[in-house]
């Protein structure tokens, strides 16, 4: 008998997508092998023995014949009342099989678990702009519920001093600090460039230097963090998904506008011109970027564009969503899936604000996944048949959400790209970066 079970993805938050499987593989059970009538297996009353001729001669015959009849009769009536007991019997055994399967990954108390609710509660009210929104505590609140020993301050400080220096240099270099394109110039120029910045009372200027690509784990995938934008502020190198944050941190304490766009596994900042038109900055190189370029991918597909999945700006509430999308990424790196609440409630407060967010609704069907997957362990452990499974509707009804989740993602135009194709993505960037990129020019851009 075969039985259907799906393939469970991890993926990394905001851009590393997983490359979730869209139909599930299936998988051979034992077969089941009903007890036998006479064996030991169940425990029944014990069948009378068949009747036999009576002899009496000072009877009649008629009076034999109607006692044999009554004796056959009461032998065939405790033998189907016999026969019943079997198979209630049988019944019995087979619904306590059923009724055993747990349909719903336990719930397992933990250390560290209360700073996840904590954190998506917080996360929660930003969406619902019950909180203001913050995405500098955001993102703290995601890495710290992953890595507690991040100091509270931290990514605070770091990005008010970043801002500091940026604004001073700013000024030093006599550009306009109301002018939003001069703003995000100078973040950009922060994270790509050496910034020397004169203080007062130190007699050489203070340097800032670039922030480069960490090529080795950039998924995350052995140290999850990797993604974390305090290990970037730490080091001094990140990926995709923390370049970006630190930018849009920055913009957030000097006020510049600027938003987060989406690749297949990768992630971007977009800001509008003085024309209003939307320029797009690749942190990975340094260097303006293009649409065309993305699309040369090879992995944007028509559905994605119409989707709007990829090259989309998205505001700051679905930002906030996207961070409550790492922060459901860490609990299931930390923990797996075993909490449907915590599940459910992130999924539904980012479809709130970003019905098409591609990771929200991989972490989705990845969470319906392993439900399946649990369900299908446990009738493989208790010797179930596909036709038992096929008829559990509790089973079935797991079955169906996790296709209809997968065949959404589908519809949505996302196209797995495995690991060594970004690999080979990231490598060519630097080497068309002169035929498909610009680099950024400082004069170039404030004389528009």
């Amino acid at each position: 008998m075969r039985l259907i079970f799906a393939t469970l993805i991890l993926f990394c938050p905001i851009v590393l997508f997983a490359q979730v499987p869209l139909t599930p593989s299936p998988s051979v059970l034992p077969k089941v092998t009903l007890p036998q009538r006479g064996s030991n297996s169940l425990i029944a009353p014990a069948l009378i023995p068949a009747p036999f001729p009576i002899s009496n001669t000072r009877v009649s015959m008629a009076e034999q014949h109607k006692a044999i009849r009554d004796e056959v009769e009461e032998y065939l009536q405790k033998k189907d009342a016999h026969d019943r007991q079997i198979q209630q019997l049988i019944s019995e055994a087979y619904s306590t099989n059923e009724t055993s399967v747990v349909y719903t990954i336990p719930h397992v108390r933990k250390p560290g678990k209360a700073a996840y609710y904590q954190a998506l509660d917080e996360l929660i009210n930003m969406i619902y702009d019950t909180l203001p929104v913050d995405l500098i505590r955001a993102t703290y609140l995601v890495e710290s519920a992953f890595d507690p020993t991040i100091p509270s301050d931290y990514i605070r400080l770091y990005v008010k001093n970043a801002a500091n220096h940026i604004l001073r240099k700013t000024d030093q270099d006599g550009l306009d600090l109301s002018d939003n394109l001069v703003k995000n110039m100078m973040i950009f120029r922060y994270m790509t460039d050496t910034l020397a910045v004169d203080y007062e009372g130190i007699e050489k200027p203070i340097l800032s230097y670039p922030k480069t690509y960490d090529f080795e784990d950039f998924w995350g995938t052995q140290d999850w963090s990797k993604m974390f934008v305090s290990k970037l502020m730490r080091d001094g190198s990140g990926q995709c998904h923390s370049l970006p944050l630190l930018y849009l941190m920055i913009a957030q304490e000097i006020g510049a506008s600027a938003n987060l766009a989406f690749a297949p596994n990768h992630s971007y900042i977009k800001f509008q011109d003085k024309r209003g038109n939307w320029q797009s900055l690749e942190l990975t190189i340094g260097g303006l970027s293009s649409d065309n370029f993305i699309l040369q991918s090879g992995f944007v597909k028509s559905e994605a564009i119409r989707s709007k999945i990829y090259m989309e700006a998205i505001n700051d509430r679905q930002l906030i969503a996207q961070s409550i999308n790492d922060l459901v990424s860490g609990y299931v790196k930390r923990y797996g899936y075993d909490d449907r609440n915590f599940f459910q409630t992130a999924f539904q407060a980012v479809y709130k604000v970003f019905p098409n967010s591609i990771t929200a609704h991989q972490i989705n069907a990845n969470y319906y996944a392993a439900q399946v997957q649990y369900v299908v362990a446990q009738c493989q452990q208790h010797g179930l048949e596909q036709e038992q499974f096929d008829r559990d509707e509790k089973a079935q009804f797991l079955l169906g959400q996790m296709n209809g989740a997968f065949k959404h993602i589908e519809n949505l135009g996302f196209a797995p790209m495995p690991e060594d194709a970004y690999s080979s993505w990231l490598a060519s960037v630097e080497e068309l970066s002169n035929k498909q990129f610009s680099k950024v020019k400082m004069e170039g851009f404030i004389k528009q």
